[in-house]
């Protein structure tokens, strides 16, 4: 329903140019939630709009490990920029223990990652 009255080609999106998306499944870590960050608070009456965390952002990128997921991953880890032990704290303790699937490919990919973005 969210999706018909603001998606992609909506009328709300020709307007504005935005528009939303329904996610059907994202690995988060445990805790986002208490990491959520209000954006423009108090700007709309009715509307409330909240980012993830840019570490927790990077840990919803994992599971699926697409090449737009790494140049996503690559570009917080130099812009943000994000602490690659943070990031390897909060995904064994918050991420890995309910993960689905081969949590060695996972660790593996978590690894490749801070390789490859974390150059010293």
């Amino acid at each position: 329903m969210l999706e018909q009255i603001a998606g992609q080609e909506s009328a709300l999106a020709k307007k504005h140019r935005l528009y939303l998306q329904h996610v059907g499944l994202a690995s988060l870590p445990e805790s986002y939630a208490e990491r959520l960050t209000e954006l423009f608070q108090s700007a709309f009456q009715r509307l409330r709009l909240f980012a993830l965390d840019p570490h927790d952002l990077a840990l919803s990128k994992l599971a699926r490990n697409s090449p737009i997921d790494r140049e996503d991953v690559a570009q917080l880890a130099s812009a943000v920029p994000l602490d690659p032990a943070l990031l390897r704290t909060r995904y064994e303790r918050e991420l890995r223990p309910i993960l689905i699937g081969d949590r060695e490919w996972h660790d593996q990919t978590l690894a490749m990652w801070i390789e490859a973005y974390f150059r010293s």
